[in-house]
């Protein structure tokens, strides 16, 4: 590239004493050629292959106009990327630019088929939408934490969500799961901002803590008729899960979802099942009071010493019956 003087030659001594390129017209054309070919460069798009394998085609392309990372192509994408560093996803450091920072979308389209480990966390904050294709049948673990967006939407075929990989989401967002969902990974949705969630009917697995610290989440529908194994500490914000009515004796019984089992009444299709809590207060005690077993079986006379379910007036807790 050839770069102009700005500056006179001081061969030839110039009379104006206004600022001058050094040069004629063409020479002024020519510098703003220059600058305009420069800011074009800048302005144009980015683009990464990511393909996992040779009979892989996937990239990445971020635009410069809108700030929208696009994820196309066919097959899988890269799933061993990590947080930080020379191994991490291409996009969060070009040329020492952090492009994470100014990422406002990201668009998985359909043909991609899973989304790699460690693939977008710590996006940008304001993060305006994620948008996850029809294709895609896994999300690695971290893939979406530390970020926030409060619209994501999920595709047709997603199987599972691997671990972390919803951690820690600072916006308010309601999310739908796919029907096609089998597997919730550990902490997959930990300490995030959900307002509301449905698991869908073929999941048979939620992971250790995979809803813990979410304290938007206080009702929760389970649409599964087999109780999906539950991994502790699951749900400990939520008071009231809603389960299909067929299914309320198994989900009285099952691990873990037995501590949601006090009360039976329906509604619309589904029975409400309220948390209970590990708690003793005194005004529970009354003549007026219920007693169940764990399993949900109403006790006309508690045994002493025995943990039971205590419904007294509009409180429900889980306590131990006087020594």
């Amino acid at each position: 590239m050839k770069y102009l003087s700005l500056t006179n030659s001081s061969s030839t001594p110039r009379k104006e004493t206004s600022p001058s390129f050094g040069g004629g017209r063409e020479e002024v054309i020519c510098l703003l050629l220059c600058l305009l070919i420069t800011a074009n460069a800048f302005a144009a798009d980015l683009v990464w292959n990511i393909s996992k394998t040779e009979a892989d085609h996937v990239t990445a392309t971020f635009t410069e106009s809108d700030s929208v990372l696009t994820i196309s192509g066919a097959g899988a994408m890269v799933d061993n990327w990590t947080e930080q560093g020379a191994t991490a996803a291409p996009w969060f450091d070009v040329n020492g630019v952090n492009y994470k920072r100014i990422i406002k979308a990201i668009i998985v389209e359909d043909g991609v088929t899973n989304i790699g480990t460690y693939a977008f966390p710590s996006i940008n904050f304001h993060l305006t939408k994620i948008v996850i294709g029809d294709d895609v049948e896994t999300i690695g673990d971290y893939a979406f934490a530390y970020l926030g967006c409060p619209e994501i939407t999920f595709g047709k075929k997603v199987k599972s969500i691997g671990k972390c990989a919803f951690w820690n989401l600072h916006s308010h967002v309601k999310i739908e799961l796919p029907v096609s969902l089998t597997t919730i990974d550990e902490k997959a949705f930990r300490s995030s901002y959900i307002t509301g969630i449905v698991i869908p009917p073929n999941v048979e697995t939620i992971g250790f803590q995979a809803f813990y610290g979410c304290p938007m989440l206080k009702t929760l529908t389970v649409e599964c008729v087999q109780p999906p194994a539950l991994g502790s500490g699951s749900f400990p914000a939520v008071e009231v899960i809603y389960v299909p009515e067929e299914a309320l004796s198994l989900y009285r019984s099952a691990a873990g979802w037995s501590a949601f089992s006090d009360i039976y009444r329906t509604i619309g299709e589904h029975t409400a099942i309220a948390a209970v809590r590990d708690e003793n207060p005194d005004d529970m005690l009354l003549p007026s009071a219920r007693y169940f077993t764990l399993q949900g079986q109403e006790v006309l006379k508690p045994a002493k010493g025995r943990i039971y379910i205590v419904k007294s007036g509009s409180k429900t807790r889980k306590m131990l019956v006087g020594k």
